[in-house]
């Protein structure tokens, strides 16, 4: 069975009772990553032909993490000279670099 690209998805199903959570997925991409991991499919799903359609994984809900930040270290000079402190640097914003200050206790340049 031949699946088009926007056939080919990936549904991440949890809940706040639960401790599990549920990946669904078509894309092959998805399934290397988490064989690589260890996390073995609990149901695979395969057309007529025998061909691999999708797999379906359950996996503790802490596996699953959003907004996950780069530190990047980086010197700001204010008004009492150089100060060193992290800073979090988010992936992308609109193609420039968003900087938000980590510590609001620092001053300000």
């Amino acid at each position: 069975m031949h699946l088009e690209p926007f056939e080919k998805e990936t549904v991440i199903t949890f809940n706040e009772a639960d401790k599990k959570a549920i990946i669904y997925t078509r894309m092959k991409s998805i399934m290397a990553i988490l064989k690589a991991k260890g996390i073995q499919p609990t149901k695979i799903e395969k057309d007529k032909n025998d061909k691999l359609v999708s797999k379906e994984y359950e996996v503790e809900r802490s596996f699953i993490l959003f907004g996950r930040k780069e530190r990047k270290k980086v010197e700001e000079k204010g008004n009492t000279g150089n100060i060193k402190g992290h800073v979090k640097v988010p992936r992308k914003a609109k193609g420039k670099r968003a900087v938000t200050r980590s510590n609001s206790k620092q001053p300000r340049a």
